[in-house]
């Protein structure tokens, strides 16, 4: 198991009434019997991993805590409302909320098998609140279900089921801001999953992990480029990607199918960027500026918009016209040394300060010299500084200029 962050903390609930002593099974081997789960989950997750720091056991005054002193004394008990009413709801919800963020970091196993009524949910909704806001971490959740007329109970983990929390919020952001947040916490999960697995003797099912782990690093990556405004290495990652998913999804369902959900939300997405592999250089450039332009991400819209301009102006006056522009590395006819002396040449044009005879380039310093402007200063804060700043002029003005870069390369 990986280091846990801070203590960690064992945190059950527990009801009123008599409880008889049964067989509880943690898979694949370890078993014990008990009249108290919280017991002998403690005793099965401290047998491959650190022992506890510290136990929690929330209940109402006329709870058994007896199985408490008896098996747990050095539990720390805390008494919470019966929740027959809102306002214990929010009582109950400020002590435990209270108690776990004193424990703050910690790493929390949530053990919900003894609860009276509905504090277990009570319980397991407070935690994810806390962990999204990264109080606690949550190592497990788990639950023994004992089935009527039956005298042995499994314990559940439903840590899984916690991911598609996180998935609905990463997608969500992705497809509104084109950034793959939250990646790098599943993969984490997934990690410790497979870790799991193999530890208990499930090879086939933690090697499956592996090829999971493959996808979700593919998305850290492509965050990556997302982050620098790197489009050619945006499309050909989010081709790959998409390639990867539509090839691995069945095994995703079976293996590990809570991530099923976010994958699928984002083929569209994926599948997009990557159909812009295959365009020329310039034209990925200006559809992507166009997308950030939808999204609302002004910056990452003006830098796409300078480098398509660019890429099609040292494509049009480089002697390469009868060559596809991709990017597949340096370009392999004039490296970056075209590209970078022709700014400086067309922002001289732009200027008067250098006079050519080719209508078409003078045309096209102009619009350069426009976009350039613009650009460096939204990417180095120069806009902010001037009076009446509002966002619509922004975007208006880049409409505009995609509309020019537009009719010039297209």
């Amino acid at each position: 198991m990986a280091e846990t962050k801070g203590m960690r903390v064992l945190c059950s609930v527990i009801g009123a009434g008599k409880y008889q002593e049964i067989k509880y099974l943690l898979p694949p081997k370890d078993t014990m019997r008990t009249d108290f789960a919280t017991f002998a989950l403690k005793e099965f997750l401290e047998r491959n991993s650190k022992p506890f720091d510290r136990i929690l056991v929330f209940g109402v005054e006329s709870a058994a805590w007896q199985l408490v002193e008896r098996y747990l004394p050095e539990a720390q008990r805390k008494i919470i409302p019966e929740v027959r009413y809102q306002k214990e709801v929010d009582e109950a919800f400020k002590i435990i909320k209270e108690t776990l963020i004193s424990l703050s970091p910690c790493t929390v196993v949530l053990d919900l098998t003894h609860g009276y009524r509905h504090h277990p949910l009570l319980l397991l909704l407070t935690g994810v609140y806390l962990s999204v806001l990264d109080y606690v971490e949550l190592e497990g959740v788990y639950y023994a279900m004992l089935p009527r007329g039956e005298e042995e109970a499994e314990f559940l983990n439903l840590k899984p089921f916690l991911t598609l929390f996180e998935t609905v919020v990463n997608a969500k952001t992705f497809r509104e801001t084109m950034h793959a947040v939250g990646v790098a916490r599943m993969r984490a999960e997934v990690e410790r999953v497979r870790n799991d697995l193999g530890r208990r003797g499930f090879i086939r099912e933690a090697a499956e992990l592996v090829r999971i782990e493959g996808i979700l690093k593919g998305l850290e990556e492509l965050d990556a480029q997302l982050s620098i405004n790197f489009t050619p290495g945006i499309a050909r990652k989010a081709e790959e990607i998409a390639e990867r998913t539509k090839e691995f999804l069945p095994l995703v369902d079976r293996s590990y199918p809570y991530l099923v959900p976010f994958l699928e939300s984002l083929k569209a997405d994926l599948e997009g960027l990557g159909e812009l592999a295959e365009r020329p250089l310039w034209e990925m450039q200006l559809r992507y500026a166009e997308h950030c332009m939808k999204l609302g991400r002004l910056t990452s819209a003006a830098i796409n918009l300078r480098e398509a301009l660019v890429s099609w102006a040292c494509h049009r006056w480089s002697g390469c016209q009868d060559r596809k522009c991709r990017y597949e590395g340096t370009c392999i006819v004039h490296g970056r040394d075209f590209r970078e002396r022709l700014t400086p040449t067309l922002d001289a044009v732009a200027r008067k300060q250098m006079v050519v005879p080719d209508e078409e380039f003078l045309r096209c310093a102009r619009v350069y010299n426009q976009i350039a402007d613009l650009r460096n200063k939204i990417c180095h804060g120069y806009i902010g500084h001037g009076e009446g700043f509002v966002r619509s002029k922004i975007e208006r003005k880049l409409r505009e200029l995609f509309s020019a870069i537009s009719e010039l390369i297209l």
